[in-house]
């Protein structure tokens, strides 16, 4: 599946078990700007304020060279323990190695993390989001 973005990319399977939501290195920065105005009108600026500022520091934590960004990364429960997920980082981890550029990603689940690692991702650091949980960084090295 595509997005409206040419540099944002999705991929699932035909009945949605698994699924990745990826940034590229050649997205611009502004490229979530309709999404917040979307967010905005339907939550309204002071909620939206109050995401965007607990957000931050992970937000300015991220490289500030270019990479690519596994913004999500999931398999629902059912299809859990199937190597789905596996697939899609190993697939995504192949183009970043062609491209000669590297993946970050913040595991927004700690019990992930070794998952990660074992697709060659490294932790760098850890963000604690106000009122949220402690979030690993986690970064690969390009490969080859």
């Amino acid at each position: 599946m595509r997005s409206s973005c040419p540099t944002i990319r999705s991929m699932s399977a035909r009945r949605p078990r698994f699924g990745c939501r990826r940034r590229g290195p050649d997205a611009p920065g502004p490229d979530y700007a309709m999404s917040g105005v979307v967010n905005r009108l339907v939550l309204g600026d002071e909620v939206m304020d109050e995401r965007l500022t607990a957000l931050m520091p992970m937000l300015s934590a991220a490289p500030l060279t270019p990479h690519w960004y596994l913004a999500f990364v999931g398999t629902r429960p059912p299809a859990r323990g199937r190597g789905l997920a596996s697939a899609l980082i190993s697939a995504i981890t192949r183009r970043c190695d062609e491209d000669g550029v590297g993946p970050y990603l913040e595991s927004s689940n700690p019990a992930n993390v070794p998952l990660y690692e074992r697709h060659g991702f490294v932790f760098t650091s850890e963000v604690a989001i106000k009122g949220g949980p402690t979030v690993p960084l986690m970064w690969r090295d390009p490969q080859g």
